[in-house]
């Protein structure tokens, strides 16, 4: 069986050019009965008594680093079925998704009906200890690991929650399925859509969320959001595309010998509403073709938002192996509809924005809504009300509150820089500056980001409305058009 894959992970390729004297199959003979007669002289002779299946791995390992194609992979049966789970969002664990801030862990997400949503876990609660090992000293992989565990055994967490330590909570794991898209209405009639991969139900599942958004009172525009979807499978970013225009190239493909082919859509229907399509470094693959071929198809529509995506220009073949595993087999590099180039390189957005809110601010803008309302508390982050499941762009010291540069910029329509020779932040819109150096009390560097404090860019930038800012919730308002 053969599947064709544009998925981050992947691929297997042994190829033995073919000789004008010798025939191909001739070679692959000579080739795999050489390294059998070495395989049996180290086996039964060598000092170490590495044994038969070691050496074999070895082998198979080798020959994938003289590729240097870092999507070519050899799968055991029980990495292949890993790997098949992971794109069809399906895992063994708890139900939470984490973010790391230093050295301590915060629940980002609770997935509905899980272990952890059964066990009262809630978005913004700092795990303290898992299985009582303390997790300040735990890498975030160490951690992922102790939580991680066959169906039906246990793991116990302690927490923090508002500054109190809850009891600890044991939680049993099970088999969960995340869902592969999730949609809301903004207010203004601006759909939202978020795809976490290209699994094999993902294009019905889409195709049904665009359909219930259209439903009246219909929507005027669709954000697309793509972030952190590092692909799946290229006929599920085909069905995809089919719900955005009737007909048109999806990509060209070049393979082994320069020949080029393009890869069609067909059947499809027109979306009719403008597309915002946000991307980041973790877009990749197909998430690449699909963002590629909707902006090429609807250059007037569709505009890419946020930053630079992966870069991963290449599909692959999964074959099953009659000696058990599957190779994935990189088949074809691809470029978009008008023949950019991808791998390597990935795609340029329109519009820079960077963070977890800052692009669907910048999104809004683009579609001109009325009113911009973002809304962070420990549990939510919605956006014109609704929810954005998103990293941390807010946080507050007491009273007092600090936001990503780049958020506060866009909800002014202006611009955030960093100056790194002069080591100052900068946030600009016409004449009006604030300028922060490092230093500044004013300013807080978390994870690599800067965060302004929000009473002192209102001071100088007052269109920014402060409606609420308490110890838990902070709720910002500006004029979008």
């Amino acid at each position: 069986m053969k599947r064709r894959w544009v998925a981050g992970v992947l691929a297997l390729l042994l190829v033995l050019a073919a000789m004008p004297v010798y025939h191909a199959a001739d070679r692959v003979a000579d080739a795999a009965a050489r390294i059998q007669e070495i395989l049996d002289i180290l086996s039964r002779h060598h000092v170490s008594g590495a044994s038969v299946s070691t050496l074999e791995d070895a082998a198979i390992r080798g020959m994938l680093a003289v590729l240097k194609d870092p999507y070519t992979q050899y799968f055991t049966e029980e990495e292949w079925e890993r790997f098949r789970q992971a794109v069809e969002n399906e895992f063994v664990g708890i139900g939470i998704t984490v973010r790391q801030e230093g050295t301590r862990l915060f629940v980002e997400r609770v997935v509905p009906q899980s272990p952890a949503a059964a066990g009262g876990l809630e978005p913004g609660d700092e795990i303290v200890a898992v299985n009582g090992k303390g997790v300040a000293t735990l890498s975030l992989e160490d951690f992922l690991a102790r939580v991680r565990g066959p169906e039906g055994t246990a793991v116990t967490l302690t927490v923090r929650r508002g500054g109190k330590l809850l009891a600890p909570v044991t939680l049993t794991r099970k088999r969960i399925h995340l869902p592969d898209v999730e949609f809301t209405r903004m207010e203004g009639g601006i759909g939202y859509i978020r795809l976490s991969t290209f699994g094999t139900q993902t294009g019905q599942a889409f195709a049904n969320a665009l359909r219930l958004l259209k439903q009246p009172p219909g929507i005027r525009a669709l954000v697309l959001d793509l972030r952190g979807n590092g692909g799946g499978l290229l006929e599920t970013a085909r069905q995809i595309a089919a719900q955005f225009f009737p007909e048109g190239v999806l990509m060209y493909t070049k393979d082994r010998n320069g020949v080029e082919k393009a890869e069609w859509v067909r059947g499809g229907t027109a979306i009719g509403v403008p597309v915002m399509v946000l991307v980041d470094q973790g877009s990749a693959s197909a998430s690449e073709v699909l963002a590629g071929a909707l902006r090429d198809n609807l250059p007037q529509h569709v505009k890419l938002i946020g930053t630079r995506t992966f870069g991963k220009g290449s599909v692959q073949n999964a074959v099953e192996l009659k000696s058990g595993g599957v190779l994935k087999v990189t088949i074809e590099e691809y470029m978009t509809p008008k023949k950019r180039p991808v791998n390597q390189v990935g795609l340029q957005p329109d519009r820079v924005a960077a963070g977890a809110l800052a692009p669907v601010v910048a999104a809004l803008r683009e579609v001109e809504a009325n009113e911009i309302r973002v809304e962070v508390t420990p549990t939510r982050v919605t956006v014109n009300k609704a929810p954005i499941f998103a990293g941390k762009d807010a946080f507050a010291e007491g009273d007092r509150w600090y936001v990503r540069a780049p958020l506060l910029a866009e909800l002014v329509g202006g611009q955030a820089m960093w100056d790194p020779k002069g080591r100052t932040v900068t946030l600009a819109k016409g004449e009006r500056r604030l300028v922060l150096p490092a230093d500044d009390k004013r300013l807080r560097n978390a994870s690599g980001a800067a965060y302004v404090e929000v009473a002192a860019f209102t001071r100088v930038f007052p269109e920014l409305r402060v409606v609420k800012a308490d110890g838990r919730t902070l709720e910002l308002r500006a004029a979008g058009k």
